[in-house]
């Protein structure tokens, strides 16, 4: 009878043993009793009320740093959020890298293009009086930019800061022969102006002249402040100019 209940016994613990063997090679599931057969980990939360997200190990640069110094070829995959940085790093077997997710932008990444799209024309009403360039503008790339109608780009970014501007164009004069002088134009919260520091000044004969330059300059826009690019003629009254291509970008 001894001999019987040890084989039981035995028995028992075979079927234990293999059983925890079977979990162990299964998949998890968390919030669904059928994990996903590709999966070793599988969280659903589609039947929360409420949903809630995967937060994975959180340190700060220091002790990202520290870890791995442990961390060999075989770890590669690991994954961590440094609290410092407020981005994921992942250990690629030798170094921390950093997970770049490109469409989360800050006031950094900000940028912004506008063009335009069919030749037009501004009419010069008073020599050296600086006026709005005007035409059929489109815009891309706009990152912490908008486009407030034509030849306006506007900081949507929450801090101010300084920006690059590059604008060129090809233009000619419908009658005379002028001069003609851009500037990047300044406004929003302060009193609009024109930044002198860029402007850049080009002789156009009339009619059979095309004219070609870039206006470009440093610019401070705090939130709401925007940019446009404007001419004048420094001859004539009433002249006008010919824009054939215009691309304004602001980085």
């Amino acid at each position: 009878m001894k001999n019987i209940n040890n084989k039981h016994i035995f028995f028992i613990m075979l079927i234990v043993i293999f059983f925890v063997t079977v979990n162990a090679m299964a998949q998890v599931g968390i919030g669904t009793t059928t994990p996903n057969a590709n999966a070793m980990l599988d969280i659903d939360v589609s039947s929360l009320g409420t949903k809630k997200g995967f937060m994975p190990p959180r340190m700060t640069t220091a002790e990202k740093d520290n870890l791995g110094t442990s961390l060999v070829l075989t770890d590669k995959g690991m994954l961590i959020f440094d609290t410092d940085l407020t981005a994921f790093y992942y250990w690629d077997g030798t170094q921390w890298l950093l997970i770049r997710i490109d469409n989360v932008i800050t006031d950094e990444d900000s940028f912004g293009n506008m063009y335009l799209t069919v030749p037009d024309h501004t009419v010069i009403a008073s020599k050296n009086t600086p006026l709005k360039i005007e035409g059929v503008t489109a815009v891309e790339n706009l990152n912490n930019f908008v486009a407030s109608g034509n030849n306006r780009l506007v900081y949507t970014g929450s801090k101010t800061r300084i920006f690059s501007i590059v604008c060129s164009m090809s233009f000619g004069a419908s009658s005379k022969n002028d001069h003609y002088s851009f500037y990047i134009y300044h406004g929003g919260n302060a009193s609009p102006s024109v930044i002198q520091s860029t402007k850049v000044s080009r002789f156009i004969a009339a009619t059979s002249d095309t004219g070609a330059l870039s206006v470009s300059g440093l610019v401070s826009l705090a939130p709401n402040e925007w940019i446009e690019v404007w001419g004048e003629c420094t001859d004539e009254d009433d002249q006008d100019l010919n824009v054939e291509t215009f691309n304004l970008m602001i980085y």
